[in-house]
């Protein structure tokens, strides 16, 4: 149950609501929460569900819920996984916009201010996000600033463009509260059903088919933390290859009908659909050839080939 709030009005009709499903994130917590208590725009609400953390998560999320009555703080009896957290702080989402924020990313402050202005003066507009820049563990930045511009006045050539580019970070956009709470994240089928990678892009491709993306400027507004032990995996693989294959191949066919679907839905055209099925079909095996790596995990490698060569060297 949450804590209770004074300020009752506020939580009935705040301009956004921020869903922070969390697990165990008590160590970037107090940083998160401080990231988005600092922000020029302060019209909002934040949804906290705790994924039964057996960290000191809870007394963290407490002790700002006490101080600030726009934190609204649950707590799961057990672990209902992460998709359903997920889906969970966006269902008691009481905001006209909806943003979703990872349990150790950091905004700037003028993330809110800035995407929200965005949606504000476009009626078309269904979800704004920003250029962000990838982090490591110690907040060290990792690679060039990452901007993908997916707008255009045609539906049709947003999703040609992610397609083409397939970064699902704008999951983390700010949307149309009527638009996202159409559509769910859900788990894969058969031997995937465990995976959770890729879950968001059904859910991009719905919302690109629905309505415009809105580009915001070329300054990155978001640091998005990776961690080493993330990438390519799979919870079928194990270390026997044929399985892996499999698991694999049902992976990436799960990602690209799920897809399929979700653009029908967003675009409520049978035409429409079958225009973007070849696009679909050539990131599908685009996937299937050239399996995706932490960007982190990659820099590492990297440098592990470096320090052999230099020692060979000597």
């Amino acid at each position: 149950m949450p804590l209770p709030n004074k300020n009752h009005n506020l939580l009935i009709s705040p301009a956004i609501s921020i869903g922070l499903p969390i697990y165990n994130g008590g160590k970037q917590l107090p940083s998160v929460l401080n990231s988005i208590l600092h922000q020029t725009f302060t019209e909002f609400e934040i949804i906290i569900g705790d994924n039964a953390s057996t960290d000191h998560t809870p007394n963290i999320c407490r002790e700002f819920a006490e101080k600030d009555v726009r934190i609204r703080y649950f707590r799961h009896k057990n672990n209902c996984g992460a998709l359903a957290n997920f889906n969970f702080v966006l269902e008691q989402s009481n905001g006209e916009y909806f943003v979703w924020m990872a349990a150790d990313d950091v905004w700037d402050k003028k993330f809110l201010e800035i995407l929200y202005a965005s949606l504000k003066e476009d009626p078309k507009g269904v979800c704004a996000f920003c250029p962000y820049q990838y982090i490591d563990e110690e907040d060290n930045p990792v690679g060039m600033v990452r901007s993908f511009n997916y707008s255009h006045h045609l539906n049709f050539f947003q999703l040609i463009k992610f397609c083409f580019y397939y970064d699902d970070v704008f999951i983390y956009s700010l949307f149309k509260s009527a638009v996202i709470k159409k559509i769910k994240f859900m788990p894969w089928r058969g031997m995937n059903a465990k995976n959770l990678l890729n879950t968001s892009h059904p859910i991009l491709y719905f919302i690109l088919a629905s309505g415009k993306y809105i580009h915001c400027g070329n300054t990155p507004l978001m640091s998005k933390r990776l961690r080493s032990s993330g990438g390519f995996h799979h919870y079928a693989y194990k270390n026997f290859w044929p399985i892996f294959l499999l698991g694999y191949f049902f992976w990436r066919i799960n990602v690209f009908s799920r897809s399929l679907g979700t653009v029908y839905r967003g675009s409520n055209s049978f035409l429409f659909t079958l225009l973007i099925f070849p696009f679909l079909f050539l990131r599908l095996i685009s996937n299937l050839l050239t399996p995706s790596i932490n960007p982190l995990r990659k820099r590492r490698i990297i440098k592990r080939i470096q320090d052999i060569f230099r020692k060979r060297a000597f």
